[in-house]
């Protein structure tokens, strides 16, 4: 999960400069279209997974969303695991502040 939120971080530094200042550590929730990271910076989820990864297949997609930590692979889809992906992006957004 941290080399997967370090790369994800590392996108972000690339295709958005000064996105760290739309983000609100406090109102993250990975598990919400809105409020996840993508949510906070794009205006939802799936406008910022178009930006990731636009124009290849779904299952293509969902894989590289996975590599770029803003999403849970489907057998990670529980409470403590999003608990978990929340920390860490805001760990690494502290870090990187």
């Amino acid at each position: 999960m941290q080399q997967q939120v370090s790369n994800g971080i590392q996108w972000l530094n690339s295709i958005e400069p000064g996105w760290k200042n739309l983000v609100n550590i406090n109102k993250i929730d990975m598990a919400n279209i809105e409020f996840c990271i993508l949510g906070q910076i794009f205006g939802n989820y799936k406008i910022g997974c178009e930006k990731l990864v636009p124009g290849i297949s779904r299952k293509d997609a969902y894989e590289t969303i996975i590599f770029y930590g803003f999403t849970l692979s489907a057998e990670d889809h529980y409470v403590l695991k999003w608990r978990l992906l929340k920390e860490e992006w805001i760990k690494q957004i502290k870090r990187v502040a």
